[in-house]
């Protein structure tokens, strides 16, 4: 497709290998193997006395959907312009238009930031997270840049933030039971989803985002541009894919009467579907992707619901 390219920095891959220094073959050992320090690792069986409920509880409204009457804050950072020149992301000004304009149909007031250093950047999440203003019913954080394989997301100074630092700035005990939103607009990967074997005449570069965070913080909702090991397309005149369709799925598609997972499916269905079947130019197809660990649904505005699939 004409003008389009991956929003990634091109750098290498930086590779981690771990060794396994002790294996075990079967958690059945001697007790002279499990006291021995010298021998193999005993895998132990927890035996947990509590028992489940029986039948099931009804729930109601209030446990299934998050309260939205209090606040709605958010963070919006795009970086488009770098150190190294060429690694200019042509479009990505049209990202922060539409991340604005998502931010405000669903009434979330937002705090912007352009074009970071790393020590910049990590200071400015920190000092959001910090200074949320109780009560808060969603936060919001959208990052819009390249990245880089077994890295991060690349700030204005070449350096990299891991969506990892940027999730656990999050870990509050302030925070607890808040639904938080991040929405990563980068590549995960150098892998291409080619829809067809044809000529590419389009300029690429690669990356990848790690997605490790802390397994205490709950209520949390990670949405990516592609799946894991892919790369991320922008379009020079229209900006990504991903926060184009997220904008045109929430404003003109009336989805915010549904719960923030539906939206996140049907911008995937739509990507999908107009940027591959239908786009008879394109070879390439994107497939966006999230993780979640919401305890309820997370819904703006309660209405009739409609088939938005294309």
């Amino acid at each position: 497709m004409p003008g389009t390219k991956r929003d990634s920095s091109g750098a290498g891959t930086d590779s981690i290998t771990k060794e396994n220094k002790s294996h075990t073959s079967s958690s059945d050992r001697s007790s002279t193997q499990r006291n021995s320090p010298k021998g193999p690792l005993a895998v132990k069986n927890i035996s947990v006395k509590r028992k489940p409920k029986e039948g099931a509880t009804p729930i109601g409204d209030e446990h299934m959907y998050y309260p939205m009457e209090e606040s709605r804050q958010g963070l919006i950072i795009v970086n488009q312009r770098f150190k190294n020149e060429n690694l200019f992301r042509e479009g990505a000004e049209k990202d922060l238009k539409y991340l604005k304009e998502i931010y405000e149909h669903l009434d979330v007031k937002c705090i912007i930031f352009k074009d970071l250093r790393k020590p910049k950047m990590t200071h400015k999440i920190r000092i959001f997270s910090k200074n949320i203003k109780k009560p808060c019913s969603v936060i919001f954080v959208s990052i819009s840049t390249h990245g880089k394989d077994n890295g991060g997301l690349l700030c204005f100074d070449g350096k990299f933030v891991s969506v990892g630092e940027i999730v656990n700035c999050f870990e509050k005990k302030e925070l607890l039971g808040i639904p938080k939103v991040f929405i990563i607009q980068a590549c995960k990967g150098k892998i291409t989803e080619e829809k067809r074997k044809s000529k590419r005449d389009n300029s690429h570069d690669e990356s990848t985002i790690p997605t490790q965070y802390s397994t205490k913080l709950g209520d949390v909702l990670i949405a990516y541009s592609t799946s894991e090991g892919c790369v991320s397309y922008r379009n020079s005149e229209y900006g990504s894919w991903y926060i184009k369709e997220l904008r045109d799925c929430i404003l003109n598609a009336g989805c915010e009467n549904m719960h923030f997972a539906e939206i996140l499916t049907i911008c995937t269905n739509r990507i999908i579907k107009y940027y591959s079947d239908t786009d008879e130019t394109s070879e390439f197809t994107q497939t966006p992707s999230y993780s979640s660990t919401l305890r309820r649904f997370l819904k703006f505005e309660k209405g009739e619901k409609k088939s938005y699939f294309p």
